[in-house]
């Protein structure tokens, strides 16, 4: 089901979440920007390779057949229509929480003079670390989605990475 398979997969992204940024994300983040991102990146396609050597290449399908609904000139099946809803529920929720909530506050001063927060006695690390695992969960929660609405295989993500990394680009690497 959708709510047990997002469950799973949302708490087993956490600890992976939490064991990549610990080994692979930590070690080279006051090196600059770019290296952590080129650390996750070639840890993405590593994890890839580990997925298709574990289960495989072969593309496999959950199963959900959806009739799809006719608005218009629109066709759109039930999990697109959960997607957008969904998408919209937690950029609300994400944009309360970085505009109204100490946590956002300090997140967001983190990112315009990371040494004035450390200043002030807030570990950079910490608050890294917590925002590296709300956008793994933001990513797991978007890949459970798109496996319903397309089908699973290793390579699935690719399209959206390379979308989300002109996004970066366009949005200014390191900007908020």
């Amino acid at each position: 089901s959708l709510p047990l398979a997002t469950i799973g997969t949302a708490i087993s992204a956490a600890v992976l979440a939490v064991v990549c940024f610990k080994l692979f994300i930590a070690p080279f983040y006051r090196l600059g920007h770019l290296l952590p991102f080129i650390t996750t990146f070639a840890l993405g396609v590593i994890i890839e390779s580990a997925v298709s050597m574990i289960w495989g290449v072969n593309v496999r399908s959950l199963g959900l057949y959806q009739e799809s609904i006719q608005i218009g000139s629109i066709f759109i099946t039930p999990i697109q229509i959960w997607i957008i809803i969904s998408a919209l529920i937690l950029l609300v929720i994400l944009g309360f929480i970085l505009q109204r909530s100490s946590f956002g506050r300090v997140v967001r001063a983190m990112v315009e003079n990371p040494y004035a927060v450390q200043a002030v006695g807030r570990d950079l690390n910490r608050i890294t670390l917590m925002v590296f695992v709300v956008g793994s969960l933001c990513a797991t929660y978007a890949g459970v989605l798109v496996g319903y609405e397309t089908n699973l295989q290793p390579t699935m993500g690719a399209s959206y990475t390379i979308k989300a990394f002109a996004a970066m680009i366009l949005g200014g690497l390191g900007n908020i």
